[in-house]
């Protein structure tokens, strides 16, 4: 009786571990659902390429199922922008550098599967190939021009790049190069208006003791000379009267984002790691 109660107790053992396998078993739900992917790899050589060549490309894909259904190269575009506006008065630099996406990951070119390709010391298959870049994507650029193009500064600059110029410049600004501006060169505003924006401070050197006084803005008066200031032409102020140029600097370039994609017989879409290609 006792030899029985021992036989019983082990197989009431067995069944309970056996049955937490059943419930608890990863690797069994992973091989039951038969959700494998295809292997994917991909290499481009060189990744700086000029809009409307050809991007050549390495890749390498295989599968648990020897079934490939399609493949191909994806990419997205990003845009990158470049504003570099310099004052010809004090040489204050805006700098700023944007991007933005210009079209989600998209299929650009299909390839078919090849089983030739086969490579038996990799193992895998293995597509040369290549995919063009469109010219709509070349590179825009406006370097230090010798003539100042209105139009062309309307449709490349945006306001809120030309607003934050204006507001960094005039920060910079103090009281006489201010009057120059505003007063002297573009008469926006008399000078008598203009003072009353203004108050004398004495400042006394702490090694010296000497006194000095300076005109510095009233409270609550910067936004009105600000506003002046902002009506002066962009023209007038990025001249450089030296190099006998209008510095208002803007670049437009693009990045692809790519990647190889292969649907297998699962019809499960994988793909490979993302190579950013820049596009002179």
């Amino acid at each position: 009786m006792k030899d029985k109660t021992k036989y019983l107790g082990t197989l009431l053992i067995g069944l309970l571990f056996f049955t937490a396998c059943e419930i608890n078993d990863p690797i069994d739900d992973i091989v039951r659902t038969g959700n494998f992917v295809s292997n994917v790899y991909y290499e481009v050589p060189n990744t700086n390429k000029k809009a409307g060549s050809l991007v050549d490309f390495y890749a390498e894909y295989w599968s648990v199922d020897d079934e490939f259904k399609s493949m191909g190269i994806w990419y997205s575009i990003e845009t990158e922008y470049q504003f570099d506006i310099i004052s010809g008065i004090n040489n204050y630099s805006f700098n700023l550098d944007s991007m933005e996406v210009a079209r989600e990951q998209q299929l650009i070119q299909s390839f078919e599967h090849n089983a030739d390709s086969y490579d038996t010391e990799k193992r895998a298959y293995v597509v040369n190939g290549s995919f063009p870049i469109s010219f709509t994507l070349s590179q825009i650029q406006v370097n230090n021009p010798l003539e100042y193009n209105q139009a062309q500064v309307n449709k490349f600059f945006p306001e809120s790049v030309v607003d934050r110029f204006y507001i960094g410049l005039f920060a910079t600004m103090e009281y006489e190069l201010l009057k120059e501006v505003v007063v002297v060169k573009s008469g926006i505003i008399d000078e008598d208006t203009f003072e009353t924006h203004f108050e004398t401070v004495e400042e006394t050197d702490p090694v010296t003791g000497e006194v000095t006084s300076k005109k510095v803005i009233k409270e609550n008066s910067a936004p009105v000379l600000l506003g002046w200031f902002q009506q002066v032409p962009l023209e007038e102020l990025v001249y450089d009267p030296i190099d006998f140029k209008y510095k208002a600097n803007y670049t437009k370039s693009y990045k692809l984002i790519s990647k190889f994609g292969v649907v297998n017989g699962n019809d499960i879409l994988n793909f490979s790691e993302e190579k950013i290609i820049t596009v002179n």
